[in-house]
């Protein structure tokens, strides 16, 4: 809580006490002494009556530099990378009589940044479009000698074997991986107040997830052995939400009816790789055999839920869910 939030907190209850007092001075026959915060307990805002100007506004603009490349501590914040990197905030808004907007964003230069636009008329409609960019390092400094992105291959020239001791050829067919994986989601949402006993909301949101991560596979005959390998594996979701809701609340019923919908597509449905080793006959062994992992399936969900209550008296009521 900033300072002027907390002076605002101050007077406020140092004026109902104030008039608390006043009331029971009032009962009691006695004169009382002009109420000196009764202004502000008139005021709708506390907090604009007391700040020079009303709500501030801000915006920041500044440069961020690293000095080194360094992945755990820019493993959440976008700051993995050595150089300089613009940074930017904005909080603004306004109010009138009849409606409000609000603008905010933050980190604008950084892979985390964030922003929300709302505007809406009070205790009637409110619209949020929102952007959300989350980023998450877990590695600079992998090598692997698989090259691809969902058909992995090894390099020509490869000499396989039956372990990695003979493996003569790995030290000069490693290529760097960066284990990183990035977020981003656009989303938006309404609330609005049809009438007295009637509301509607609703939201919609998109999101796109892309990068590398690691995974394990074998090629085997049986669970006992295997020729097993740390493999580097695509990651491309792209996930739909939507949710859709009507509520009614009279005097005596209330109901709330929603419908939510979800699809999942993995732009990837196989990582195939090709089998360093030699351990196996022709056809598994190095260079024909190829393995073949599946990955996250594609999927859609569709969910319908109606719930309410009907007040009979005022010890009895009936309850459903469905």
């Amino acid at each position: 809580m900033n300072y002027r939030s907390r002076l605002s907190s101050t007077l406020c209850f140092a004026g109902l006490a104030v008039q608390a007092c006043g009331a029971l001075a009032d009962k009691a026959g006695e004169s009382v002494a002009p109420d000196v915060y009764r202004p502000l307990m008139q005021g709708s805002h506390t907090l604009a009556a007391l700040a020079p100007g009303g709500y501030s506004n801000s915006a920041e603009l500044g440069v961020a530099y690293t000095s080194d490349d360094n992945f755990k501590a820019g493993q959440y914040n976008g700051l993995q990378e050595d150089g300089a990197t613009l940074i930017g905030n904005l909080h603004w808004r306004q109010f009138s009589s009849d409606s409000y907007w609000r603008v905010s964003a933050t980190d604008v230069g950084l892979d985390t940044r964030e922003g929300q636009v709302t505007w809406g008329m009070a205790d009637r409609l409110r619209i949020d479009l929102s952007f959300d960019s989350q980023l998450h390092v877990r590695n600079d400094s992998g090598r692997t000698p698989f090259s691809g992105q969902s058909d992995l291959t090894l390099p020509a020239g490869w000499v396989g074997g039956l372990d990695t001791g003979q493996f003569s050829a790995l030290e000069g067919a490693f290529r760097g991986v960066e284990r990183e994986l990035e977020r981003e989601t656009l989303s938006l949402a309404l609330d609005y107040r049809l009438n007295q006993d009637w509301r509607l909301d609703a939201s919609v949101s998109h999101e796109e997830r892309e990068g590398t991560t690691a995974t394990g596979a074998a090629i085997y005959i049986d669970a006992a052995s295997g020729d097993a390998a740390l493999l580097p594996a695509p990651v491309d979701y792209r996930t739909t939400e939507f949710d859709v809701g009507l509520a009614y609340s009279g005097d005596r019923l209330h109901l709330q009816g929603r419908l939510d919908y979800s699809d999942f597509d993995n732009r990837d449905e196989l990582l195939t790789w090709q089998n360093p080793y030699s351990s196996f006959g022709p056809g598994v062994a190095y260079p024909d055999g190829f393995g073949g992992l599946g990955l996250a399936p594609d999927n859609e969900q569709t969910r319908g839920r109606l719930t309410g209550q009907y007040i009979i008296n005022a010890t009895a009521r009936i309850q459903f869910d469905g």
